[in-house]
């Protein structure tokens, strides 16, 4: 009879398990390092949304509202990255409360971290705020970056670490097609004068172009004539004996 009865209890607790649900977000630790705290949430206390737009975004919604911990600063994306000789930091927030300002900080090491500036954020905003902060003065090689969010109490929370890379001896390129004027655009970075060779070439390895450029301190700008039939192109800069190259849809 106990057996029986221990049974029944086990099938009631399981039953009464899956009969409600936690906030799923709550599983993963917030980008602002906030704290994890569970609230169980009845079946019929929200509705499903279908992944996308605001019928999930209603959803997601439902479920913050169960649960016991507001979140001050909730980040939507955090990243940096080279622009001429600048780095710039970008975030974005969809949620704000009591939020002060942020501090960002920087490290050459990913561990020792030291604060370069302040942004002031919205103090209460419940729709997307961007935000960004340049460092005019980027090390040489990895450049490493976090958030400290203060709020208007005076409480802070740290931000998840990005970094990008700045090698100042290097050229740095990027190319942008236009298949429909049969145009190429090149912009380079160059930290000094120098000549470089540029080259187009199809997935067969067949070079469609081929030009000789030469480069000024700091940004630089071409266009090429691209008639090619082919669907996905490498772009090649060779400088200074470094070779770069990079794949793209045409």
């Amino acid at each position: 009879m106990r057996k029986y009865i221990s049974a029944i209890l086990l099938i009631v607790l399981v039953n009464s398990a899956f009969a409600q649900k936690v906030d799923s977000l709550q599983l993963l630790q917030d980008v602002n390092g906030g704290a994890v705290a569970f609230t169980p949430i009845a079946t019929n206390a929200a509705t499903f949304g279908n992944g996308y737009g605001t019928s999930n975004m209603a959803f997601i919604a439902k479920l913050r509202a169960y649960t016991t911990s507001i979140l001050p600063v909730t980040l939507s994306s955090f990243k940096s990255k080279r622009e001429a000789n600048t780095v710039n930091v970008i975030w974005s927030t969809v949620s704000e409360a009591n939020s002060d300002y942020f501090e960002v900080l920087k490290s050459s090491d990913g561990k020792n971290f030291t604060a370069i500036g302040i942004v002031r954020a919205a103090n209460n905003s419940n729709q997307k705020v961007n935000y960004n902060f340049k460092d005019v003065n980027p090390i040489k090689g990895a450049n490493y970056y976090q958030l400290n969010m203060v709020d208007l109490d005076g409480s802070s929370k740290k931000s998840i670490i990005v970094s990008t890379q700045f090698d100042i001896e290097r050229a740095d390129f990027s190319v942008y097609t236009d298949a429909n004027n049969g145009t190429l655009a090149l912009n380079v970075y160059s930290d000094k004068a120098k000549s470089a060779v540029f080259s187009i070439y199809d997935l067969a390895g067949k070079k469609i172009i081929s030009k000789n450029i030469k480069l000024q301190p700091g940004s630089n700008s071409f266009g090429f004539n691209l008639n090619s039939n082919a669907k996905m192109i490498i772009a090649e800069l060779v400088a200074d004996g470094d070779t770069q190259s990079k794949k793209l849809f045409y």
